[in-house]
């Protein structure tokens, strides 16, 4: 997973800065943008690949694994809460942005379909990545529920 948000760290810049030269948008907005992408990649490697080595999956400390699994549940969750409210803060923000840059330019139709077509979106990216966090969230429990089957039998 994290592979593949390294990937799209370039795609998003380039996004980010045509944005900014076809929408006027403010330095303020685009760096705000690159700090939050940042930090949200740095965020998740640190949760995901830092965490939990292979080597802690091993039958001799199972009770170390599951406290670093439910540390990792609540790390994400603190992740999960600021930046999906600094996401649909920014996106609020670059929405209203860019509205009053059309309204300024007298933009055509064509202009203001890509502006609903953005608000809509930022929207389903929000849902989507709502709904990646509930199946990450799923797949922890159900390993420390194994975890904690297997202490048992012990």
């Amino acid at each position: 997973m994290i592979i593949g948000e390294i990937i799209l760290i370039p795609i998003f810049l380039y996004l980010a800065f045509a944005a900014k030269y076809n929408f006027n948008l403010s330095w303020w907005s685009i760096n705000t943008f690159i700090i939050l992408l940042l930090c949200d990649v740095w965020c998740d490697y640190d949760i995901n690949m830092r965490a939990i080595k292979n080597s802690d999956y091993s039958r001799d400390n199972l009770v170390n694994t599951m406290e670093k699994l439910l540390r990792m549940k609540q790390r994400r969750t603190k992740q999960t809460a600021i930046m999906l409210t600094a996401t649909i803060v920014m996106s609020i923000w670059l929405l209203i942005e860019i509205g009053f840059h059309l309204i300024a330019i007298n933009a055509d139709t064509g202009m203001w379909f890509v502006f609903y077509g953005g608000g809509t979106g930022a929207f389903i990216g929000v849902v989507a990545a709502w709904w990646i966090y509930r199946k990450m969230q799923k797949t922890n429990d159900e390993m420390i529920k194994q975890i904690e089957e297997i202490s048992k039998e012990q």
